[in-house]
């Protein structure tokens, strides 16, 4: 039960139902802003801010009565910002680049007026990795207040479980829900600037299910590695075993196939493709590629010692992002030689913790079973 701190009114997230292979576990209750109205009125537009440790997202929907379910809205240019807020954050120096902290508080305010001109009524803003590890301190406290009062609305801080289990259900969502493809087993992983989540999925009694005792997050995002290691490959690959080393439990029997989810990865390996076209792989039809992990892994490993100008002339992003590049390349390559994958799936945009969230909260809204006939 989450009672609203603005209206007062408690929001009980009821149990929703998934097509009937796949299996649900403990109920979240993520929190939103309002409770939504009733399916019988007209379309109903919500949103979900993603507060990220390098981006800040939105994502919006629309839900269409006639046909019971949510649609996704195409998302605007300026409904994404590299704001950088865990630049130099790490364990022993738990403080937001305050540089950053102004760009996403410049951010959330403009969100704030695109929603209220909208008139957007149902908003859930999480914040993920870097707002979790300044939480508990005075400074966080504090920051954390000013972005919130620049949104106009409470952000609500996952935990790495969470967000964990959001990432699946995002998968779930893009896989299936979109691409109307039932996934199978497999461990997942999902990158973002300050922490890479963990889970899996498992095969029980003919059912799909997210693994609620294997999912988490690690301290081994993007943004945080590049502070910590300056891009160099190889500290980044043993950052990773150290991180990984007692996870086995979590591939035994269930690592024929890895996902990945993040924009970071698929930048990377959307630029991985840009060098070698040649490279073997399966476009499916709900935006995933599918490649051999053995074929991507050598390409991967081709790329060690690039800096991110050398990506320059062949990646689609922005500098802010494009210095990632090599990271986020030495990531993918290190977790994938860890886990020993026969084959990897990156994921399509859709499978966000955002949509995630939307399925988690107002699932019960609609009729899951319309996207399964």
């Amino acid at each position: 039960m989450f009672m609203d701190p603005t209206s007062g009114s408690a929001n009980s997230v009821r149990p929703w139902a998934w097509p009937s292979f796949i299996e649900t576990g403990t109920e979240l209750t993520i929190p939103c802003h309002a409770p939504l109205p009733g399916i019988d009125a007209d379309v109903i537009e919500i949103a979900v801010i993603d507060v990220g440790s390098n981006s800040v997202r939105m994502e919006m929907s629309r839900f269409d009565p006639a046909t019971r379910t949510f649609i996704s809205i195409p998302r605007a240019p300026e409904w994404s910002k590299s704001c950088g807020m865990a630049e130099g954050l790490s364990e022993s120096d738990l403080v937001l680049s305050r540089e950053g902290v102004e760009r996403t508080k410049a951010t959330l305010a403009r969100f704030r007026n695109i929603l209220a001109a909208r008139g957007v009524r149902g908003v859930i803003a999480l914040g993920t990795a870097a707002l979790r590890m300044v939480k508990d301190t005075p400074l966080g406290q504090t920051d954390i207040r000013s972005l919130e009062n620049a949104l106009g609305r409470k952000i609500f801080v996952l935990d790495g479980r969470q967000e964990a289990i959001l990432t699946g259900l995002g998968i779930l969502y893009g896989l299936f829900l979109v691409g109307h493809s039932r996934p199978g087993e497999g461990v997942c992983f999902g990158s973002g600037g300050a922490s890479v989540e963990y889970l899996r999925l498992i095969e029980r009694n003919g059912l799909i299910a997210i693994d609620y005792d294997n999912c988490g997050d690690f301290p081994i995002g993007a943004l945080k590695l590049l502070g910590q290691t300056g891009g160099d490959h190889a500290a980044i690959t043993d950052t990773v075993n150290f991180h990984l080393k007692n996870l086995s439990p979590l591939y035994s029997g269930h690592n024929s196939m890895m996902r990945v989810t993040g924009s970071n990865w698929r930048e990377a390996v959307g630029t991985i493709l840009r060098l070698y076209p040649e490279l073997p792989h399966r476009d499916i039809s709900d935006g995933s590629m599918v490649f051999q992990w053995n074929e991507l892994a050598r390409r991967l490993s081709d790329c060690r010692g690039r800096t991110a100008g050398d990506f320059a002339k062949v990646s689609d992003e922005k500098p802010e992002y494009r210095r990632l590049l090599p990271v986020s390349i030495a990531t993918l390559h290190a977790i994938g030689g860890h886990v020993q994958p026969e084959d990897v799936t990156i994921c399509p945009p859709a499978c966000s913790i955002r949509n995630g969230a939307i399925v988690e909260a107002y699932g019960s809204r609609f009729d899951m079973q319309k996207l399964a006939a």
